[in-house]
C-alpha cells in the first residue's frame, strides 16, 4: 500500500479546501432515556406487541419526521461534534433518505435513530420493546419512507404522517440481516440469517420471490443492480449469487463468485450504472467482478483486516469499505488502489456504512454505538455523532 494517500478530491470532482479542526462543543454525557424529559419533551406511543414506540425530541406532531428538507454541504466540513448515549449497543446499519438530510442509524438496542446532517441532532427515535436489535435501515428511493430491519425477524415500514409502523415478517425467518430496495422502490429484499432471500412487493406486501441455495449458511447482505434486473446475495459460504430479476426469468440463478480462501462475504454492492459486483469478506479482501471477467480485481490492504461493509460513490468512481480495524478506505476503480485512508482514533469495528447521495459524505459506524461522518474531501474524521442526544 502506497505511504502517501492520494487526494480523493479529484476523483469525486469536489474542490479541496483545507481549514482548521475545531470542535464546537461537547455535550455533557447523558443519563439513560427515561431521566431525559427535564431536558426535552418527549412524546411516547404504544403500539400492539413488537410494535416500535416513537420517542421524539420535538413536538407532539413531529414524531414521524423521516426526512427534511434538501440538504447540501455547502463546503468540507471542518467542525467536530460528539453526542453520547451509554444504552448504545452498537450501530448495524446506517442509510441517507434521498435528498441526505437525514442519516438513519440502526441499533443493536433496538432503536432506530434519524440524525438531522443540518443541525446535527436527532429528530426522531423508534423503539421496539420486542427487538433483538436492529440489524438495518434502508430509505425506499424517491419517497421518504424508512425500512427497518430487526433481529426478530421483522420488517417495519415508517411512512410519514403516519403514527403506525406496517410490519411485513416471514414465520420461517430467523432474523433479518440487510435490506435493499429496488432502484425504482417498488420491490425490497431483504436477506436472512436462515439461508434466505426475500422480495417483497411494496404494492401487495406479499413475498413475490425467494432466494435460496442449499448449504449457503446466512445470507449477510443483499442489493439490486443499477437497472434493477438483477440481485446480488453475499452469504457465509464465502460466495455471492447473481439472480435474474428480470421478468422474463425472474428468479434464475445468473451466476456464482466465491473466492476459495472466503470466510464469509458480509457485503455486496453493484457499481452505479454498471453490471461490475463489489463483495467485502471477512477475510479482509475486497473483489470486483466484472461482467464476463474470467478473474475478479482484487483490492488487498496491506493489513487487511475484516471488512464489513462497502459502498460506491453514486459516480461510480470510488468504492468505499468499512473494516474491523477501524479504517474507513477509499478505493480507486481506475487505479486498484488505496486513495485515502481514515483511521478511526478510539473506534471500535467499524460496522456499517453509508453514502450520501452527492458523494460528498461517508456514514461509518461503529460497535461502540459511534457515527463518524466523514466528508470525502477531507482527510480525518470530521464530526462524530455517538447514540442518543438529549
Amino acid at each position: 500500500m502506497q505511504a502517501g494517500y492520494r487526494k480523493l478530491a479529484s476523483l469525486t470532482g469536489v474542490v479541496r479546501r483545507d481549514k482548521t479542526r475545531k470542535v464546537l462543543s461537547k455535550r455533557p454525557p447523558t443519563a439513560a432515556l427515561a431521566s431525559a424529559t427535564a431536558m426535552l419533551a418527549v412524546a411516547a406511543f404504544a403500539f400492539a406487541p413488537n410494535y416500535f414506540q416513537f420517542l421524539s425530541s420535538t413536538a407532539k406532531s413531529d414524531h414521524n419526521k423521516l426526512c427534511g428538507r434538501p440538504y447540501k454541504l455547502a463546503k468540507p466540513i471542518a467542525l467536530q461534534r460528539i453526542f453520547r448515549d451509554p444504552g448504545s449497543k452498537g450501530i448495524q446499519g446506517l442509510a441517507f433518505c434521498p435528498n441526505g438530510s437525514f442519516l438513519a442509524a440502526a441499533d443493536r438496542n433496538g432503536h432506530v435513530y434519524v440524525w438531522s446532517m443540518a443541525t446535527r441532532e436527532i429528530v426522531t427515535a423508534m423503539h421496539d420493546p420486542g427487538s433483538r436489535g436492529v440489524t438495518d435501515v434502508a430509505y425506499r428511493p424517491r419517497t421518504k419512507t424508512l425500512a427497518a430491519g430487526d433481529a426478530n425477524g421483522s420488517v417495519y415500514l415508517w411512512h410519514p404522517g403516519r403514527i403506525h409502523p406496517r410490519r411485513l415478517r416471514d414465520p420461517r425467518s430467523k432474523g433479518v440481516r440487510a435490506l435493499a430496495f429496488s432502484p425504482a422502490g417498488r420491490f425490497l429484499a431483504v436477506a436472512d440469517a436462515n439461508g434466505h432471500a426475500y422480495v417483497w412487493a411494496m404494492a401487495t406486501h406479499k413475498i413475490i420471490l425467494t432466494l435460496r441455495v442449499a448449504r449457503s449458511g446466512s445470507v449477510n447482505d443483499v442489493a439490486f443492480s443499477g437497472a434493477g434486473t438483477i440481485i446480488a446475495t453475499g452469504n457465509a459460504n464465502g460466495t455471492a449469487y447473481e439472480w435474474s430479476f428480470a421478468a422474463a426469468d425472474r428468479g434464475r440463478l445468473r451466476a456464482r463468485f466465491h473466492d476459495p480462501g472466503s470466510r464469509g462475504i458480509n457485503a455486496v454492492a453493484f457499481r452505479p450504472r454498471n453490471a461490475t459486483l463489489a463483495t467485502a469478506d471477512n477475510n479482509g479482501r475486497a473483489f470486483l467482478w466484472p461482467p464476463g471477467a474470467s478473474q475478479p480485481i482484487v483490492l488487498t490492504d496491506a493489513k487487511p483486516a475484516k471488512m464489513t461493509a462497502a459502498r460506491f460513490t453514486p459516480n461510480g468512481q470510488v468504492l468505499a469499505t468499512v473494516d474491523a480495524a477501524s479504517h474507513l478506505l477509499f478505493w480507486s476503480l481506475a487505479k486498484d488502489e488505496i486513495v485515502e485512508l481514515l483511521p478511526v482514533p478510539g473506534s471500535g469495528a467499524l460496522r456499517a456504512e453509508a453514502m450520501s447521495p452527492d458523494s460528498r459524505r461517508v456514514a461509518a459506524g461503529d460497535v461502540n454505538g459511534k457515527i463518524y461522518i466523514s466528508d470525502s474531501t477531507h482527510i480525518g474524521i470530521n464530526v462524530v455523532l455517538t447514540g442518543h442526544q438529549h
